[in-house]
């Protein structure tokens, strides 16, 4: 049985044929775009500059570089800089012409779709688009991480979530949620702000805890760019451990 893709396609009719753009040598723009991109895709560079051409001679250059722009990340969706450099280009038409204003050489435009032929070619983002697209037409829905609700969500507010649950999971990078993981390396800052010389601070209803109690401020010393900050009266000492439940320091 055909699926819902499989239906032949719809005959144009006149009123439809009577509006087709053509370029000045009597190409359909069309068919010239669909063929550009398959230059790019297979790297035919003689062909994708001579359409090129066709193109700026033909006036459309601004629907060039929209079409390039999108090309690049179909054609070359894990080549960023490519990507990246397609849209400094186009911007750089755009300002040599005076927002494509002015008819000239297709020299910047040539340059694009080169630098596009001659990248590595992968069409992952655009498949995972499509990807996504039928499967939620299909009804396929993923359930949210548990971790996505925490002290920064209005759920994970209400259900009390704190900055120690984030430390604990909800900021762990790719790779941190295995727990045989012991080769985790750190950096001086992260230490610093999760290490145990920044102690728990409880909530006002939680034990240890005062109600609309301030939050002392870190006092750095500026002659000592590289010391630890000067820990304000109440707060733990570098080095003390900090009981997770009570917030009361470990003796």
């Amino acid at each position: 049985m055909p699926n819902r893709r499989s239906k032949p396609p719809k005959e144009p009719d006149d009123e439809e044929m009577s509006f087709v753009l053509h370029t000045v040598h009597g190409y359909r723009l069309d068919e010239v775009m669909s063929d550009l991109q398959k230059c790019v895709r297979r790297a035919r560079e003689k062909e994708a500059v001579f359409l090129v051409r066709e193109l700026v001679d033909s006036g459309f250059v601004r629907y060039f570089w929209r079409r390039m722009m999108i090309i690049a990340s179909e054609e070359c969706s894990n080549d960023i800089a490519l990507c990246a450099h397609i849209g400094q280009l186009a911007k750089n038409a755009e300002l040599a012409t005076s927002g494509f204003t002015k008819l000239r050489n297709s020299i910047i435009e040539s340059q694009a779709v080169i630098a596009a032929c001659r990248a590595r070619k992968s069409r992952e983002a655009c498949d995972a688009s499509c990807w996504a697209y039928y499967a939620t037409k299909a009804g396929y829905r993923i359930p949210l991480h548990p971790s996505s609700i925490d002290v920064h969500t209005m759920r994970g507010k209400q259900l009390r979530k704190t900055m120690e649950d984030f430390k604990r999971e909800g900021r762990l990078v790719a790779g941190e949620q295995d727990p045989s993981n012991d080769s985790l390396t750190r950096n001086d800052f992260e230490v610093a702000l999760w290490g145990e010389r920044q102690p728990y601070l409880p909530r006002p209803d939680e034990p240890g805890g005062e109600a609309d109690a301030p939050l002392p401020v870190l006092v750095w010393d500026s002659s000592r760019p590289n010391a630890d900050p000067v820990l304000p009266d109440g707060w733990s000492n570098p080095g003390d451990a900090v009981d997770d439940e009570t917030g009361e320091e470990q003796k």
